[in-house]
């Protein structure tokens, strides 16, 4: 019974009521009583809501059959996001007959994370867990060709990790290719002064290291990021869990602004040695 009435059509259902009503409509409103009238009125709406019905389907079904063939035309001129596609929608039909629901709810927010995340590289961002540690992390000074600019704001503890002196030649290699590199160190003052061997190494190495103490410096200012090529801000949040990677020309202009106005506020690492003493 509940499978019949799953398979009625909405738009059939109210066709037939409306059908029915318009027949006892004309045979109670017929003198005398014509019952073969209404039946045949009635008869005639119920086939003429078929026929919208019935062409409704068939345009629904033309338009699927039209999406199908466009998204198979675009998967076999890519045998590599073919066997993917392939392979995921396999996986999925074979968690969906499974009984654990946690199973089946991860599946389903795992294509969702990965739509999100191709459409979100779209529209030129990227979001994701920090992991200086992995490749792509390691090959971001790599992306520079003219200059990398950077705010280091957010963990200093990452900079007495042995992650850090992969980061820190990874910056030094590039200034022998000819980038500028410029960090701006904006950690408290108490911070920066257990810091000062590690100032002083990023110096040794070519960087260009300016000092903002968090305290001289405006709030809205104080956000770490690195500015590569003024063409894409790769942004830390304050919980240091999470980046942001954009490449839209506007946003990355702003911050290309916000370091400028950081660098108003920043003085040279020789300039502050007597400050760091203290």
């Amino acid at each position: 019974m509940k499978r019949l009435f799953r398979n009625l059509d909405l738009l059939q259902v109210i066709g037939f009521i409306i059908s029915i009503g318009v027949g006892l409509s004309v045979w109670n409103a017929s003198t005398p009583k014509d019952p073969i009238a209404g039946v045949t009125l009635g008869f005639v709406l119920a086939a003429f809501t078929q026929g919208l019905d019935v062409q409704k389907r068939l345009k629904d079904a033309e338009e699927r059959l039209h999406q199908a063939n466009a998204l198979s035309q675009y998967l076999y001129q890519d045998e590599w996001l073919l066997e993917h596609i392939q392979h995921i929608v396999s996986d999925y039909q074979n968690l969906r007959s499974i009984w654990f629901d946690m199973f089946k709810r991860r599946a389903s927010s795992a294509i969702v994370d990965c739509r999100e995340v191709l459409h979100g590289m779209t529209e030129g961002y990227l979001i994701g867990p920090t992991n200086r540690t992995n490749t792509e992390a390691s090959n971001q000074a790599e992306l520079a060709k003219k200059s990398l600019k950077a705010i280091a704001a957010v963990d200093d503890t990452f900079w007495q990790t042995p992650e850090a002196d992969i980061w820190i030649q990874a910056n030094a290699t590039a200034v022998k290719r000819g980038v500028s590199v410029t960090r701006i160190f904006t950690y408290p003052l108490p911070v920066l002064r257990q810091m000062t061997n590690i100032l002083q190494s990023h110096q040794k190495l070519g960087i260009e290291v300016y000092i903002a103490p968090a305290e001289t410096l405006p709030r809205s200012l104080n956000e770490d990021y690195i500015i590569i090529d003024d063409r894409i801000a790769i942004i830390t949040e304050h919980t240091g869990n999470e980046q942001r990677i954009l490449i839209v020309k506007v946003e990355v202009e702003q911050r290309v602004r916000k370091f400028e106005s950081t660098m108003k506020y920043a003085k040279r690492l020789e300039q502050m040695e007597e400050a760091l003493r203290q």
